[in-house]
């Protein structure tokens, strides 16, 4: 029964973790390519709102289901494939509190200033976008790694792994540094625009 409320647990919280964080990346992709800077400022407001009411705590969940688990089931120093989602995990873990809180708490004090199409808006917002991209492959390589469970033996699956985050990595910082800068957007309330 343990076992089975475990499981349930870690599934239903990975389940909610890693489908809010594809809608929402998504709807950011989405909301970066509108004219309509209200699009992106809805997608935040969401996003700030889901986050510490949803996906955080169901990846917290995932987290402590997890070690549970994985406590009951294995030794989990000994399994290739609990070490690789421990650490993909920690890392997850470690990019939201060291850059994505922050970079959104900056995001948001440049559209207090500046409004939301200012250059600053703008420049956080990608920056945090590229953030995204990257922490939403990692999300679905731990996914991967969970569900195939490599071990040493299958060099052909982690280089394919290791590969897809390298690509997903070099993907958004060359996607960003080749962008082109946007022009603030007009403001609507203004006279002038």
């Amino acid at each position: 029964m343990r076992y089975d409320l475990l499981l349930f647990v870690h599934v239903v919280g990975a389940i909610l973790w890693v489908g809010l964080a594809t809608t929402l990346a998504l709807a950011g992709f989405r909301a970066s390519r509108s004219p309509d800077p209200a699009e992106s400022r809805l997608v935040g407001q969401l996003a700030g709102w889901l986050g510490p009411r949803v996906i955080l705590p169901s990846a917290l969940a995932v987290g402590v289901s997890g070690v549970l688990l994985a406590r009951e089931l294995y030794r989990p120093l000994e399994q290739l494939w609990l070490q690789i989602g421990l650490a993909a995990y920690i890392a997850l873990l470690l990019g939201h509190f060291g850059f994505r809180l922050p970079q959104v708490g900056r995001v948001g004090r440049a559209i207090a200033r500046h409004g939301p199409s200012s250059a600053q808006a703008v420049r956080h917002g990608r920056r945090l976008a590229v953030y995204n991209r990257i922490d939403l492959t990692l999300l679905f390589l731990l996914v991967g790694d969970m569900a195939l469970r490599p071990t040493a033996a299958d060099r052909a699956l982690l280089a394919v792994g290791g590969g897809l985050l390298v690509v997903a990595v070099a993907g958004a910082l060359v996607g960003e540094w080749r962008a082109p800068t946007r022009a603030p957007l007009a403001d609507p309330g203004r006279a002038d625009a």
